[in-house]
C-alpha cells in the first residue's frame, strides 16, 4: 500500500509539473507558472533574462544579447531587482527582493491558454522611480490581463549611476537604463508571438519616471517600430526633471567621493575607476545626500548625440524629421491627477505638517518660480503666479493646497497637457488626455501631510492594478472603487488594442480625442465623464499668458528684485521653450 501511495504521489508530480505552461523562446525553453484570479487562469513567466548580466565592463555600456541556454529554464519568480537605495522605503520600492546589477530580466503574464496562435495586443510596462529606485516585482498584471485579455511584459531596467551615470562621452555614454529598455522591446518583438502576442501592436506604458521614459522612447529613432502606441502617466519628456543637464559633472563628484581621482580630460581613467569600485560603495556615493543643495535628480536621461542627438525642443522644430514623423505615427494617451504635486512632500524645505505658511508662498516659493522661468521677466511672472496660486485670506492648510496645485502644475499637468499638444503639430495618431479625479478610501501611497487632498502622485497605479493586485500596497478598494479600477482597466487596454478607448470593449463614457480646437478629455472621478477645458485657467496661465510674456523681446537688464535662496527652485527652462514654440504654432493655426 505505501509503494502505490508513493508512485500515485509521484504520478500526481509530474502531471502537475507538466501542467505548467512551457514557452520556447528564441534563447531556450522556460517554463512558468498558473495563478488564478476570479476563476481565470494566468500564466506567469517571471525573471526572463533578455540581456547578458551588464557588469564588469559592461558597467555603464549598452546592454548586450542573452545567451542561449540548454534544457528549459525555471521562470517561476521574478528575478533581482536593480541596485537601488533602499534605506527610505516607500511602497515603490521593492520589499524583500534581492538587489543586483544582474538585474535585467522581464515578466510576461498571460491571460487563459498560452497558444502562438493567438495574436492579444501586448503592453509592456515601465515603472516610475525618479530613475533611481523600483522594480517589476511589486507590479503584479495578474487581475488587469484577466480583466481585459492583453498580454502585459514588466521590465526591469538599471537605475540610478549604473544605468544613467555619464562622462559625456564613448567611455559612459549615458542612457544605460533606456537602452536596457530597448533591448526588452526588442526581445518583445522576437518572441512575444510564442506567448500569443501580437508583435505588431504593442503599446509601452509607465508612470511618474516611466511616464517619462515612455514619451522620451517615442522621440529616438532607436525605438521605431518596436512599439506602436505609448501611454504616459504623470510624467513626459517635456518635464524638466526627466532630464540631467551637468551629467559629467555629477560622475566626476562621485568620483572623487570613491577616491577616483582624475582630470577633467581623463575620462577614461575615471570611469576605469568607478568600474572597478565595488556596487555597493559606488551606490552610496551616488546618494541624493551626496548633492547637497541640489534641486535635480543627479542621474536620469541625457542628450547623448546617440540615442538623443538633440534636445525635446530642437527635435519638435523639425517635423518633418525621421524621428519626429514616427512620433506622429503613433498613438498617445496621455494623463495625470489632480493633486499629482504631493510627491514634492519628500523635499519640504519648511515644515508643513499643519499646512504652509501664506507669506512663504507669496515671497518665497513663487518668486523662486518666477526666477526658474526668467530672470528678465521674474517680476510679472511672479504676479500672475500670485494670482492663481496664492490667496490672501487662505489659511496654512489652504496654503499647502494651493501649493501642490503649483507642484502638480509645474512637474505634471502643464508638460502633459504640452506634449499632448506637441503631438498635434502634424497629422498621424491618434491623441487622448484623462484627468484622475477618484480619490482613493484607502491610504495614499505616498505618505502626505493630514490637510493633503485629492489623488496623490502614484494612487492611480492602485486603481490601474485593481482590487486584487492593489493589496500589496496595502489598498483595499470598496466596490465603487473596484467599478472605476475596471473602467480604467478597460480605456488603457481598449487603447492598446485599436488606439482608440472607446472599443472594443464597453466603457462608462464616451472619450472624445484631445484637439486644438476643442481640448476634450475623460475625467475619471466620481463619475467618469468627459469633459472640456482641463484645469483651464491653471493651464492657461501656463500655456498661453507667461510663454507671452517670455516671448516678448528683451531690452532691458535682468530684474534685480531678491529672490529668496532656501526652497525648491524648480527649473523650468524645457518646458517653457516648448511651450512658447507650442503657443507661437497655435497662434498660426
Amino acid at each position: 500500500m505505501a509503494s502505490s501511495s508513493v508512485l500515485t504521489l509521484a504520478l500526481y508530480c509530474i502531471s502537475a509539473a507538466a501542467a505548467q505552461p512551457q514557452v520556447t523562446t528564441k534563447n531556450g525553453v522556460i517554463q512558468g507558472l498558473v495563478k488564478t484570479v476570479a476563476g481565470h487562469s494566468v500564466n506567469q513567466f517571471l525573471g526572463i533574462p533578455f540581456a547578458e548580466p551588464p557588469v564588469g565592463a559592461l558597467r555603464f555600456m549598452k546592454p548586450q544579447p542573452p545567451s542561449n541556454w540548454t534544457g528549459v529554464k525555471q521562470t517561476t519568480a521574478f528575478g533581482a531587482a536593480c541596485m537601488q537605495n533602499t534605506t527610505d522605503r516607500t511602497v515603490f520600492i521593492p520589499y524583500n527582493v534581492q538587489l543586483s546589477e544582474d538585474c535585467l530580466t522581464l515578466n510576461v503574464f498571460v491571460p487563459g491558454t498560452v497558444s502562438n496562435t493567438n495574436r492579444k495586443a501586448v503592453m509592456v510596462w515601465i515603472h516610475g522611480g525618479a530613475f533611481t529606485i523600483g522594480g517589476t516585482s511589486i507590479y503584479l498584471f495578474n487581475e488587469f490581463v484577466v480583466q481585459t485579455d492583453v498580454i502585459v511584459v514588466s521590465v526591469n531596467y538599471r537605475l540610478g549611476p549604473f544605468g544613467f551615470l555619464t562622462t559625456g562621452d564613448v567611455n559612459a555614454p549615458g542612457n544605460a537604463g533606456l537602452w536596457d529598455l530597448i533591448e526588452g522591446l526588442k526581445w518583445v518583438q522576437d518572441n512575444i508571438e510564442n506567448f500569443g502576442g501580437n508583435p505588431k501592436n504593442v503599446t509601452i506604458f509607465g508612470e511618474s519616471a516611466g511616464g517619462c521614459i515612455v514619451s522620451q522612447l517615442a522621440m529616438t529613432v532607436a525605438s521605431r517600430d518596436l512599439f506602436h502606441r505609448f501611454i504616459s502617466m504623470s510624467g513626459t519628456a517635456l518635464s524638466d526633471w526627466a532630464w540631467v543637464r551637468d551629467g559629467p559633472q555629477v560622475a566626476t563628484k562621485v568620483g572623487q567621493s570613491l577616491g577616483c581621482n582624475a582630470a577633467a580630460s581623463e575620462k577614461a581613467k575615471l570611469v576605469a575607476c568607478l568600474r572597478a569600485t565595488n556596487a555597493t560603495s559606488l551606490l552610496r556615493a551616488s546618494d541624493q545626500s551626496m548633492f547637497p543643495g541640489r534641486n535635480s535628480y543627479p542621474f536620469g536621461p541625457v542628450v547623448d548625440g546617440d540615442m538623443f542627438p538633440l534636445p525635446v525642443v530642437e527635435m519638435l522644430k523639425d517635423i518633418n524629421s525621421t524621428v519626429m514623423k514616427n512620433f506622429f505615427s503613433l498613438d498617445y494617451m496621455g494623463g495625470f491627477t489632480d493633486s499629482d504635486g504631493g510627491v514634492n512632500h519628500f523635499f519640504p524645505t519648511i515644515n508643513i505638517t499643519f499646512g504652509v505658511p501664506p507669506t512663504y508662498m507669496r515671497d518665497t516659493l513663487i518668486p523662486q518660480f518666477a526666477a526658474g522661468a526668467s530672470v528678465y521677466h521674474k517680476d510679472e511672472i511672479a504676479q500672475k503666479l500670485r494670482e492663481v496660486y496664492y490667496d490672501a485670506n487662505a489659511d496654512m492648510e489652504r496654503t499647502g493646497r494651493l501649493m501642490v496645485n503649483l507642484y502638480t502644475d509645474t512637474l505634471f499637468s502643464v508638460p502633459t497637457v504640452g506634449f499632448l499638444r506637441s503631438h498635434l503639430l502634424a497629422p498621424g495618431g491618434s491623441t487622448f488626455l484623462y484627468y484622475f479625479t477618484k480619490e482613493p478610501s484607502f491610504p495614499h501611497l505616498l505618505p502626505v501631510p493630514d490637510w493633503f487632498k485629492g489623488v496623490n502622485h502614484g494612487d492611480d497605479i492602485a486603481f490601474m492594478l485593481g482590487p486584487d493586485s492593489a493589496a500589496q500596497f496595502n489598498s483595499n478598494l470598496t466596490g465603487i472603487e473596484g467599478n472605476t479600477s475596471r473602467a480604467f482597466m478597460t480605456y488603457l487596454a481598449n487603447f492598446a488594442k485599436t488606439g482608440n478607448p472607446n472599443i472594443p470593449d464597453t466603457v462608462p463614457s464616451p472619450w472624445p480625442e484631445y484637439t486644438y480646437t476643442r481640448e476634450e478629455y475623460l475625467d475619471i472621478g466620481d463619475v467618469i465623464i468627459n469633459k472640456t477645458d482641463v484645469i483651464p485657467r491653471r493651464i492657461n496661465l501656463w500655456l498661453d499668458t507667461i510663454p507671452a510674456i517670455l516671448a516678448r523681446p528683451t531690452t532691458s537688464a535682468p530684474s534685480t528684485t531678491p529672490v529668496a535662496s532656501e526652497g525648491s527652485l524648480v527649473q523650468l527652462s524645457t518646458m517653457l521653450a516648448i511651450l512658447i514654440m507650442l503657443n507661437a504654432s497655435k497662434l498660426l493655426n
